[in-house]
């Protein structure tokens, strides 16, 4: 939602830089910036390497869209996602990791 706004008000400030957007996961990206095919990467959770800067753009809250057949009154936690077989993320995985570190 914000990157889509943001990459249209940059291109008609400055039609004649090529801008393209790619997603991919966390290891990849940082490698394509430490090989300078990539000038910047949006990446939400990561503890990145020594040789990369990292600047926090904002936090946020994680919100669970669930199906109205399993409405609550109250909020639900991870630990109810996953003891209903909605959430299976692996501990290793960098969704996972951050997921995992939720209290």
């Amino acid at each position: 939602m914000v990157m889509a706004l943001a990459l249209v008000r940059y291109r008609q400030q400055a039609a004649a830089v090529n801008v393209e957007l790619v997603t991919e996961h966390f290891l990849p990206l940082c490698r394509s910036i430490l090989d300078d095919q990539l000038d910047f990467a949006l990446v939400f959770g990561q503890q990145v390497d020594a040789d990369l800067l990292a600047e926090p753009l904002f936090h946020f809250s994680m919100v669970a869209l669930l199906p109205p057949h399993l409405a609550r009154q109250e909020p639900v936690s991870l630990a109810w996602l996953c003891a209903n077989n909605l959430l299976l993320m692996q501990a290793e995985e960098p969704l996972g990791r951050v997921l995992h570190r939720a209290p």
